[in-house]
């Protein structure tokens, strides 16, 4: 949840859940191991090493998608008329990002991933609020 990607919809079929129901409490929770009957559903089939490791994230490689597929919008999202407009961002701060994603490969994609995604969501919302006035 922390990378916001979930991915559990097949755990929503109701006779998953009515069977995870089912199961006494020490089953699913043992100890430090959280969902232990998804873990040891797939026991037999994955090496022992990976069974045993701790719980982590991935990334998914943005960077490249940020300099080539993803670029017009970067642009859109992080023009400048657009930043100094909204008055939410540093204008200097996003032109120096702004510079970094595209002439480096030294930046925390997350970190540009969340700037977009909120720049995202305040055009969609000022489009929406846009359209409601003129209702």
């Amino acid at each position: 949840m922390a990378h916001a990607l979930e991915v559990r919809v097949p755990f929503l079929a109701h006779q998953v859940v009515n069977f995870a129901f089912s199961l006494p409490t020490n089953y699913k929770i043992n100890g430090n191991m959280k969902k232990r009957i998804v873990q040891d559903a797939f026991r037999e089939l994955l090496p022992a090493e990976l069974y045993n490791r701790p719980k982590h994230g991935f990334d998914v490689p943005l960077a490249k998608g940020y300099k080539t597929v993803l670029k017009s919008w970067i642009n859109e999202l992080l023009d400048e008329d657009f930043i100094r407009a909204q008055k939410v961002f540093n204008p200097q701060y996003i032109s120096n990002l702004k510079k970094t994603i595209f002439e480096t490969n030294s930046f925390d994609q997350n970190h540009v991933w969340a700037v977009l995604a909120f720049q995202h969501w305040w055009k969609r919302l000022k489009l929406d609020v846009e359209a409601k006035m003129e209702e």
